[in-house]
């Protein structure tokens, strides 16, 4: 994609998402879930002008993995996977203290919603900003963390935007570090995986996992062994993540397509 189309896509498609942002609430107010339709038509847009960019920049969505999918890497990708699932309460409907309360149709919305939210966040920040960092600092494990620890920090201060729109103080401040970890685990997959499809699909599941019984059911989400079986997991992944990133990788450093970062 030329730059000017991608400049001309990413105008239309936020023109696009303001217009739907403001219209919305009107067209679909005799709907039950018309929220879902007004935040979903928002993050298609933004993602659509989010993937506009990075066509423009010549930001590759695509790259040879810098640790050559080694079994740790692998093993470290699974584990952190297995934290995006257990974001879900399944403890928690299995004993029935929480359940989904919304009709199918709301729920395959939902989930659509939380897909179209993740593209745009992944394009933007692991597609777009980590793989701009990792070609500005040294290629080595601390400036591998460097990267992904930045960009993690612009991404979970990007939640303090929710003030703006009503949102308490203590609970955006809970979001700004949950995303803060979530940003770290996703540009990890992206560098495991050499594909931000990796990244989008844990950010949709998470999402979805944590949100789903909040918006559309009802219910009691966090017992004792849930809150230990996140935490075991999430240590488990960390401890796995940080061991391979500072393992020297099997093949070359540095894919060849970070260089086209260094025209823009």
């Amino acid at each position: 994609m030329s730059r000017r189309v991608a400049a001309w896509t990413l105008g239309l498609s936020l023109a696009a998402a303001i217009a739907w942002m403001i219209l919305s609430p009107y067209l679909f107010q005799a709907e039950p879930y018309a929220s879902l339709l007004a935040e979903g038509g928002t993050a298609l847009f933004c993602a659509v002008g989010a993937a506009a960019l990075c066509l423009g920049m010549r930001v590759p969505l695509t790259h040879r993995p810098r640790f050559g999918r080694t079994p740790l890497a692998v093993v470290a990708s699974v584990a952190i996977l297995a934290v995006g699932v257990n974001n879900f309460p399944f403890l928690a409907v299995l004993f029935g203290d929480a359940r989904v309360s919304a009709p199918l149709p709301a729920v395959l919305l939902f989930a659509a919603l939380c897909l179209a939210v993740a593209c745009f966040e992944e394009l933007l920040f692991r597609g777009l900003l980590l793989p701009l960092l990792l070609s500005r600092l040294p290629d080595t494990p601390w400036g591998r963390c460097g990267a992904i620890l930045a960009s993690s920090a612009v991404f979970g201060l990007a939640h303090l935007f929710n003030l703006a729109a009503g949102a308490g103080l203590p609970a955006t401040l809970l979001q700004v570090g949950y995303s803060f970890l979530v940003g770290a685990a996703a540009a990890a997959l992206y560098l495991f995986s050499g594909s931000i499809l990796l990244p989008i699909a844990f950010h949709a599941v998470y999402n979805l996992g944590g949100m789903l019984i909040p918006r559309l059911g009802e219910g009691h989400l966090w017992d004792a062994p849930t809150v230990v079986l996140t935490v075991v997991l999430a240590l488990i992944a960390t401890v796995l993540t940080v061991a391979s990133l500072f393992l020297p990788p099997n093949k070359p450093q540095i894919s060849p397509k970070y260089q086209e970062i260094d025209k823009i």
